[in-house]
């Protein structure tokens, strides 16, 4: 700007400031959709001093999520595409990209594209078909920014890869932390060469996921800290006195299969979720001893969210306090038995657990009466000792201590955690280059 006043404080910040500003205008999670009604685009438009300050930075022009509704695309948008990420110099890229759904290719010109940036990739997130997916495989780097890989099928149903040879180089990359596969790619990265020493998020959505798969899972990936398994149809296969060594696992989510936590002691897992589907008469935990021995597997769990089980019968084990003693946030999602009185039941666990900083209960049933004075009372007491809590009742109803805005719980378990429709999204979001 020169020594020169300029009449617009805003104008007069230095560059470095307001590149940090315009930083701050692009989404938490690093993923920027092009817009003109958001940033970067935006503040682009504002004057041409903030354009030419926004169209210098190369952290702002480092991401891009496209979205193709069929294989007809027009030249322009891919030109479009490569000009935005141009502007990101030699930043470390973060790329999400939806294909067509119903099996169709991408654009070539996209594809052609992303495979000439793959020497800047950082963090890439594809939902694609199969026949893309063997062409990603076949770029061969090398990839010395690549930290996450998030890969979804558009189509149900295993792929079939009959190449008796499987490889994938972009697995090797030396700072690969995080890996997301639907279960259609699953069993082409089992088959490929070589085990994976890197931190690595492994996300499953498989119809049938049996115990020895899991287990194989493991093995496959030594150095795993974060897991998802989904199932709708888990298969305990394993002999009932088996112990099995595990992964230093940091964070474990488990679809209706967590009696395989029987077989495991895991003492480096910090956040838990356990989602069972009643409604469905998918219930693997069938009472609380099961439950008390999937709990007991993890010992030094902080957060931990129960989903669609009994209410009741998560209270009862959590009054055990030799069970999770490190427990700090809690998050119970369920039904209550009849003649029960759920608000008692949450208070009697509230109050046996003073340690906890968050309790978030939500009874789905909405057959239960409101919580009484007396009841709202005591809830209250305990958010004076620095307690967070919120009541829901069917979604509908909704307390909240201390008053302010609703607070979304998966930010408070699972920073950055997102599994939205077919999107491969991951914990650890890949943040704007500074």
């Amino acid at each position: 700007m020169g020594t020169q006043q300029s009449p617009v404080p805003a104008l007069a910040l230095p560059n470095e400031l307001t590149t940090h500003i315009f930083l701050h205008c692009l989404p938490p999670h690093g993923r920027v959709r092009p817009d003109p009604k958001t940033a970067p685009l935006l503040v682009a438009q504002v004057c041409r001093h903030w354009r030419a300050v926004a169209l210098s930075f190369p952290g702002l022009w480092a991401s891009i999520v496209l979205d193709f509704h069929n294989s007809m695309v027009e030249p322009e948008r891919i030109a479009f595409a490569g000009l935005w990420l141009s502007r990101a110099s030699r930043s470390p890229l973060s790329i999400t990209i939806n294909a067509p759904l119903y099996g169709s290719r991408l654009p070539a010109g996209i594809w052609s594209l992303i495979k000439s940036l793959s020497a800047q990739w950082g963090r890439l997130e594809l939902t694609i078909p199969a026949h893309d997916f063997l062409e990603l495989c076949e770029v061969a780097g090398p990839f010395p920014h690549l930290q996450v890989v998030a890969i979804n099928s558009t189509r149900y149903g295993k792929f079939r890869n009959e190449h008796a040879e499987f490889r994938a180089p972009f697995l090797h990359a030396p700072k690969l932390q995080v890996l997301c596969l639907s279960d259609a790619f699953i069993d082409c990265f089992e088959r490929e060469p070589g085990e994976r020493s890197q931190s690595t998020l492994a996300v499953m959505f498989p119809i049938h996921r049996s115990a020895t798969e899991i287990f194989r899972m493991f093995k496959k990936f030594p150095n795993l800290h974060h897991l998802i398994v989904t199932t709708t149809c888990y298969i305990d296969d394993l002999p009932p006195q088996l112990s099995a060594p595990c992964p230093l696992l940091r964070s474990l989510v488990l679809h209706n299969c967590a009696s395989v936590l029987k077989y495991l002691t895991v003492p480096t897992l910090e956040n838990l979720e356990i989602i069972t589907l009643t409604l469905l008469g998918l219930e693997y935990l069938k009472d609380d001893i099961e439950l008390e021995c999937a709990l007991r597997a993890a010992p030094s769990v902080v957060s931990l969210r129960l989903l669609d089980s009994t209410s009741q019968s998560a209270c009862i084990v959590l009054h055990r306090l030799d069970i999770l003693p490190h427990l700090k946030n809690i998050h119970v999602r369920g039904w209550s038995a009849d003649n029960v009185d759920t608000w008692d039941m949450f208070l009697g666990l509230v109050q046996a657990r003073p340690a906890l900083l968050v309790a978030d209960f939500c009874e789905m049933t909405g057959r239960v009466p409101l919580p009484t004075a007396q009841q709202i009372a005591v809830f209250e007491a305990a958010v004076g000792r620095g307690m967070r809590i919120t009541l829901k009742r069917n979604h509908n109803e909704r307390w909240q201590w201390p008053d302010g805005p609703e607070e979304d719980m998966d930010e408070t378990f699972w920073p950055g955690f997102r599994i939205c429709g077919s999107l491969p999204y991951v914990w650890n979001y890949y943040p704007p280059i500074l």
